[in-house]
């Protein structure tokens, strides 16, 4: 539980949450409730605790029909290869199915209510120094899936006019494979509208609060609806009464869902012509079929010599059914870099995945160079932007 305390990095690298903007910048500041500065500042004394909270809903049974969403707090006071642990992990909560909550705020008033007693701090004692102290806790981030984020957050999700948390990117409708359309935000839109995808218009905490009391102070449903369609906002989120988080910056964004369980899924549903019935058009990007299911069945021996330590064994592609996060990681990261190559008809779409794996191998080191954030930006930006073309 010294973890925090104790923790210490003059390498340049980020190798812990405690080497974040977000943690430092807190540091510096009083901590606020109810509108008041109290006389002392975030994570100031020695007993403080950094708390990360997350929430998804999970399936507990094979037909998947079926969800639960439990709230999980990790405590980063604990070493990053420690707070992860299922045993250090604190369930406050499961929220019941077997559909997804429709009011997600009933469920989490209490862990609101106690985060802001934390906040103030609870009495506690310290058993090695043998003193009573005031035990303060205060929550850095909140992560989950994109739906769940969604409901925390009271923003209209990824199928309103303006989906994504941090930036007010306009989206377009486009067609999905069972005759109804979907919104997409890509950066050059049919209308000709161009977005910079380094120079994006951020949301910002105030102005979301702004817009959430608006909308609730809407004089009818109708206008209500049509604020909170213009904005991308429908409320305002309990977590804005915790004076740690900020929005959207507490809400980062989870890789695992974003791109082990989305962006790598979807991309192979492109190059295979399963996506959305859409065909290579003017491109050709597509795996012929006797290709892909060589490249499965690959797969499927490549556990015999791989180490353990390694990661867990790649199942055939096709079955997606037996596909996690981990079994993603290991195809894309190890697997795929070899399978791919030379199988697509232009080189240039396998050296443009090569690229992705290059990058997401930097994002998940364990030691970061500060330094390596611009190229990461730039490089995801330039990424996109050829994904686009």
């Amino acid at each position: 539980m010294r973890h925090q305390h104790t923790y210490s990095n003059n390498k340049g690298t980020m190798a812990d949450i405690f080497d974040s903007l977000c943690y430092l910048e807190l540091c510096n500041l009083f901590v606020t409730i109810d509108g008041k500065p109290m006389p002392y500042r975030y994570f100031q004394e020695e007993h403080k605790v950094a708390l990360g909270i997350t929430l998804d809903g999970a399936c507990p049974f094979k037909r998947q029909t079926n969800t639960c969403w439990p709230i999980l707090i990790i405590n980063y006071n604990l070493p990053p290869e420690e707070h992860i642990c299922v045993e250090n992990m604190i369930c406050v909560g499961v929220i019941p199915g077997p559909q997804c909550p429709n009011n997600i705020n009933s469920f989490l008033q209490p862990l609101i209510d106690e985060l802001q007693e934390l906040a103030r701090g609870v009495a506690a004692v310290d058993v090695n120094q043998r003193k009573l102290f005031l035990l303060r806790a205060h929550p850095l981030t909140i992560f989950g899936n994109i739906p769940a984020l969604t409901k925390v957050l009271e923003f209209i999700g990824h199928n309103g006019c303006f989906p994504c948390r941090f930036c007010l990117m306009p989206t377009v409708p486009g067609p999905t494979s069972g005759g109804g359309f979907h919104r997409y935000c890509p950066l050059h839109q049919p209308n000709g509208f161009r977005m910079d995808p380094l120079n994006l218009p951020l949301r910002e905490h105030d102005d979301t609060i702004k817009t959430g009391l608006k909308v609730l102070k809407a004089k009818n449903e109708a206008e209500r609806k049509q604020l909170a369609t213009k904005s991308g906002v429908k409320g305002v989120t309990l977590f804005a009464c915790v004076p740690s988080i900020s929005i959207p910056r507490s809400f980062p964004v989870d890789l695992m869902h974003m791109i082990w369980q989305n962006l790598l899924p979807q991309l192979i549903d492109l190059w295979t012509g399963d996506f959305n019935d859409l065909d290579g058009g003017l491109e050709d990007y597509e795996l012929k079929k006797d290709v892909w299911g060589a490249l499965c069945e690959a797969c499927i021996p490549s556990w015999q010599t791989m180490p353990t330590s390694f990661g867990c064994a790649v199942p055939d592609p096709r079955k997606r059914s037996y596909f996690i996060a981990e079994t993603w990681n290991v195809f894309t990261t190890q697997l795929a870099p070899s399978l791919l190559r030379k199988r697509f008809s232009d080189q240039r779409y396998y050296w443009h995945f090569v690229r992705l794996v290059k990058l997401l191998s930097l994002v998940v080191s364990f030691n970061l160079p500060r330094d390596k954030t611009p190229e990461i930006q730039q490089g995801f930006a330039e990424w996109v932007e050829e994904y686009e073309q």
